[in-house]
């Protein structure tokens, strides 16, 4: 599992701070909107199949809160809000099954000038114990139809019927808010792993990470943006390979990577266990 788009920092104690960022500042202009409709779409079908009472369905939720508070125009805008500025907003780290890929050199790897870090695959998920918490590594799904990613409908399927446990137990003065909280919860736990097909060229896997505190968040800018993010350290022992880029000096590039693995212990005797591998990408580019 490669890593696809932002170069981690070293920090001191032998993890790779990565920078998970808003899933509002990703490349695709229609980030989370899109997974959001897809949602909406499996939710609606979810509860018709299911024969859900129509008192207790999530699929009206933003519209059921205006109805009692329409401080509001719209459900669409009350869901914008809700999300903006707020610990549910997923921050996401992002990889790709591709190692050494030409497309993905030149869209994230800085033209062939930057380096593939590659994961094992049982990266753990944070915890209460971190300032951020997240599930596994899940691959993106790429289209509207969500119950064909089997991981990703079960991940609903669980979540909708805790979810609908609590407003089932809400009083009726309650579940207006209680519907809105666990359907914003749905669309965190789901929404940040369905894109458009028009991506599925990168064949992604993410981390979506939940924040504890506002206090974890920190702002960079980037191509005339400011970025939102949060720090999420990954410990070097799922750091499996790296993978030096096609327009890179490989002997310069090496020694730089070496010198780096052996400060926090790694790699110091790579006769008996040589425990990242380093290699330079088999793709003949040159810029």
């Amino acid at each position: 599992m490669g890593m696809s788009e932002y170069a981690p920092k070293v920090n001191s104690n032998s993890h790779l701070l990565f920078w998970a960022s808003s899933v509002y500042v990703m490349n695709d202009s229609s980030e989370f909107e899109y997974g959001i409709e897809a949602l909406n779409k499996t939710i609606k079908e979810y509860e018709e199949k299911t024969n859900v009472d129509k008192e207790y369905r999530m699929s009206s939720a933003f519209e059921e809160y205006i109805a009692i508070d329409p401080f509001f125009k719209s459900a669409e805008e009350l869901r914008k809000k809700y999300f903006t500025n707020n610990p549910k907003t997923p921050f996401i780290i992002s990889f790709s099954k591709k190692e050494d890929d030409l497309s993905m050199w030149s869209m994230y790897g800085n033209g062939g000038h930057g380096l593939c870090l590659v994961f094992s695959e049982d990266i753990p998920h944070f915890s209460l114990n971190d300032n951020i918490t997240s599930h596994d590594p899940t691959p993106v799904h790429y289209g509207k139809d969500i119950e064909q990613h089997v991981t990703l409908y079960e991940r609903f399927r669980e979540n909708y019927i805790k979810s609908l446990n609590i407003i089932m137990q809400a009083s009726k003065k309650e579940r207006p808010t209680i519907k809105m909280y666990e359907k914003s919860r749905l669309y965190a736990f789901i929404a940040p792993f369905v894109k458009d097909p028009a991506f599925s060229e990168e064949e992604e896997v993410r981390i979506a990470t939940f924040l504890n505190s506002l206090d974890s968040v920190k702002f960079r800018c980037r191509n005339n943006r400011v970025i939102p993010y949060v720090e999420a350290p990954i410990s070097f022992e799922y750091l499996k390979k790296i993978i030096i880029g096609p327009c890179c000096d490989e002997l310069s590039t090496r020694r730089a990577i070496s010198f780096i693995l052996e400060k926090h212990g790694i790699n110091r005797d790579t006769i008996i266990n040589n425990d990242v591998i380093i290699e330079k990408s088999h793709i003949p580019y040159i810029i």
